[in-house]
C-alpha cells in the first residue's frame, strides 16, 4: 500500500469514530432529556423539568447529531468509489 492512501484511511476510521459518538450521545442524551419532557408534561408534572431537560439536554443532544453527520460527511467523502462495470 502506498502513502499516499493512508490520510484517506485516518479520515475514514476518523469519520467513523465521529458517527460511533455522536450517535451515543446523540441517542443516550436525547432519551433522558426524552424522559424528563415526558415527566413536565404528566399530570402532576413540575413544568419547569422541561424548560430544565431542553437546557441542559438538548445542548448534548443537538452536539451529538452534529458530529454523527459531519462524521458520515468526512466517512463518505474519503470513501473510494466502486469502478463502473466494464462492458467487452
Amino acid at each position: 500500500m502506498s502513502e499516499s492512501h493512508r490520510p484517506d484511511l485516518v479520515l475514514r476510521f476518523f469519520g467513523g469514530a465521529m458517527v460511533a459518538v455522536g450517535a451515543l450521545m446523540f441517542a443516550l442524551c436525547g432519551l433522558c432529556t426524552l424522559t424528563f419532557l415526558v415527566t413536565a408534561v404528566i399530570p402532576g408534572g413540575d413544568r419547569s423539568f422541561a424548560v430544565m431537560a431542553l437546557v441542559i439536554g438538548g445542548v448534548p443532544t443537538a452536539i451529538g447529531f452534529g458530529m454523527m453527520t459531519l462524521g458520515h460527511s468526512i466517512h463518505q467523502k474519503h470513501t473510494p468509489k466502486a469502478a463502473p462495470p466494464r462492458s467487452e
